[in-house]
């Protein structure tokens, strides 16, 4: 029998997940809590709106690449 694990079934070590933060202790200042997360260093080098200007002419691309219409 194999045994399938997911999320939904998995045991996860909920007393050190946030380091013994809460999560309104951390908010979204995780600088200092050594907690591993996918951003990039350079993450707030651009504006948002620059972010979304990018965000949206790579996406217009990504539409022709695949053949459809925006």
């Amino acid at each position: 029998m194999n045994n399938q694990e997911t999320l939904l079934n998995t045991l996860i070590d909920t007393e050190n997940v946030l380091n013994g933060y809460t999560h309104e202790e951390i908010g979204d200042d995780h600088l200092y809590t050594g907690i591993d997360t996918p951003m990039k260093a350079n993450a707030f080098d651009m504006s948002d709106e620059e972010k979304k200007e990018n965000i949206a002419q790579l996406f217009a691309q990504i539409m022709d690449v695949m053949g459809l219409d925006l």
